[in-house]
């Protein structure tokens, strides 16, 4: 029986949120709910007796030694996969917290099998790869990490899931071998998930989640933490069986609804002064701030449009946008001083 399971540790709270709505997903997609196996793999302060989760709990000095050192962070995925194989001695789907199913899991529990595994996606090759493609030009073709060589056609998953059976678990000491390489060639901060992807393609078939399992980032998961603390809180067990067992729910991913007369006056004013797409974006989603009356959803939008105002210097080749202060004077003023870029 195939277990799902998730990761977390450390003081973040959102990442328990995350979990928590990714796990109710589950739940709901499933067409066989009671049979739906979960672990939760975490150090002591984030185990959830609260959920219907098994918890495997992992003190903090193995999993400091799993980020060797705090050093690199997602290190601690394949060796978290390989405690999980070894205790269930069943095929293992790890999941990402910031991912929501719109299909029963037990879709991807079916793509893991002999000679199988399993990623979220296939993202590009590594020649198309921001960080890699780079790389690969500035050394001719081909990136030598210890016994290791990386070329342009090289397939660059999404680790978002992975999944493989107890009788593939030396794939991930493949996959620690060249994360580790990886790292001291390069630094980059997913070498990770390249590393996970390139053991599995050497002695497997690959296949991809990416229909059955969302995986959200940038904007819309600090809106996704806000409704989903509305739902049921962080850590509050009795919450989460109600919207389990719940006919409906409220909408929890997506942006919030930007009115068409923010629309149109953007427009307007972007047409009359040539702006681009994201400075346009950063303009409405500015309105949008000023005129929320909650903080968290106010700080949301800032954070969207500070992004996306980030995004059009760097397109345009600039640190800020020569106009910001022309276009955006009285919105800049309800801005909450120093928050965080999204």
């Amino acid at each position: 029986m195939t277990v799902f399971a998730y990761l977390v540790y450390g003081g973040n709270p959102n990442y328990q949120l995350e979990m928590s709505f990714s796990l109710l997903s589950a739940v709901r997609q499933a067409k066989s709910p009671d049979a739906l196996r979960v672990a939760l793999i975490c150090d002591p302060e984030n185990a959830r007796p609260d959920l219907p989760v098994e918890n495997v709990v992992v003190e903090h000095e193995e999993l400091r030694s799993w980020t060797d050192d705090g050093r690199y962070n997602h290190r601690i995925k394949p060796l978290a996969i390989r405690r999980l194989l070894e205790r269930y001695d069943e095929p293992v789907v790890m999941l990402d917290t910031d991912t929501y199913f719109t299909d029963d899991p037990e879709v991807l529990a079916e793509r893991v099998g002999p000679g199988q595994t399993l990623m979220h996606e296939l993202e590009s090759s590594l020649g198309d790869a921001a960080l890699w493609g780079p790389l690969l030009q500035q050394r001719g073709g081909r990136i030598e990490a210890g016994e290791h060589v990386l070329t342009p056609d090289l397939p660059m998953y999404n680790s978002g899931i992975i999944g493989l059976r107890p009788e593939d678990a030396g794939l991930l000491d493949d996959a620690m071998e060249i994360l580790d390489a990886l790292r001291a060639e390069t630094g980059f901060f997913n070498a990770e998930q390249l590393a996970i992807g390139l053991a599995f393609e050497r002695a497997t078939k690959v296949a991809t989640g990416d229909d059955v399992l969302v995986h959200y980032w940038g904007g819309e998961r600090e809106f996704i933490h806000l409704r989903v603390q509305e739902l049921m809180g962080v850590r509050d067990g009795e919450r989460f069986a109600a919207a389990a067992a719940a006919s409906t729910l409220p909408a929890i991913t997506g942006y919030p609804p930007i009115p068409i007369s923010y629309k149109l006056r953007g427009r307007a004013l972007g047409t009359a002064f040539r702006w681009s797409e994201d400075y346009y974006y950063a303009y409405v989603a500015a309105l949008m701030a000023r005129a929320e009356a909650r903080p968290g959803y106010a700080k949301a939008w800032n954070d969207v449009a500070r992004h996306a105002l980030k995004l059009a210097g760097d397109r345009d080749g600039l640190p800020a946008h020569p106009l910001m202060e022309r276009d955006f004077g009285a919105l800049l003023a309800r801005w909450e001083p120093g928050a965080d870029e999204a």
